[in-house]
């Protein structure tokens, strides 16, 4: 699939999961996220700003869902794919949190 024909689909999945979680239809919002994540994975790689995106939704349904470690897993790549944004994470840090 085109990259941009790509980011599209993972754009909509991402709303589409962002309205079944605010219809309270947790079940279908995670598998639209999860869907979207591996999309935006694939797309921009695992710490892109792409997938940090999306990780902003599911962190909050993680926490609506009372999943604290799921949500604290969710944050702590948030706050990698930050720092690494705007350069402030070494790539022998980042190279570490990849493998745990």
């Amino acid at each position: 699939m085109h990259p941009v024909l790509l980011r599209r689909v993972i754009e909509s999945r991402t709303e589409s999961a962002e309205l079944a979680l605010k219809c309270g239809d947790f079940v279908e919002s995670e598998r639209l996220f999860s869907l979207a994540l591996r999309q935006a994975e694939v797309c921009d790689g695992f710490y892109s700003p792409l997938a940090g995106s999306v990780l902003l939704g599911l962190h909050d349904l993680y926490e609506k869902q009372d999943r604290d470690e799921d949500a604290a897993l969710a944050w702590e790549r948030i706050r990698i794919i930050l720092l690494r944004s705007s350069g402030l994470l070494p790539l022998s840090i980042l190279n570490q949190c990849r493998k745990s």
